[in-house]
């Protein structure tokens, strides 16, 4: 898949071609507000993170989009993690 933009061997994206994906997100979609029912969703999802003691630290911003989804109803899913993959 290419971005139209340079990649070195190891498929990392310079620099213009990260901004240039970054501005054509933000055209193509609305965002979501942290607000405060994702923010009571974020407590949720963190005392849940910490419970089955994972780092709440190392997957905070994980846990701010989960809870975004969570707050504005609606799902969240990733293939990042081999974690992720294995709920799928």
């Amino acid at each position: 898949m290419s971005a139209g933009g340079a990649s070195s061997s190891k498929g990392v994206l310079d620099t213009s071609t990260v901004i240039s994906l970054g501005q054509q997100a933000e055209a193509d979609f609305d965002p979501l507000p942290l607000d405060a029912s994702a923010a009571r969703a974020f407590g949720q999802v963190a005392a849940s993170l910490r419970r089955t003691g994972r780092n709440t630290q190392v997957r905070a911003y994980d846990a701010m989009i989960a809870a975004t989804a969570i707050g504005h109803s609606m799902v969240c899913g990733s293939s990042s993690s081999p974690s992720a993959r294995a709920a799928v």
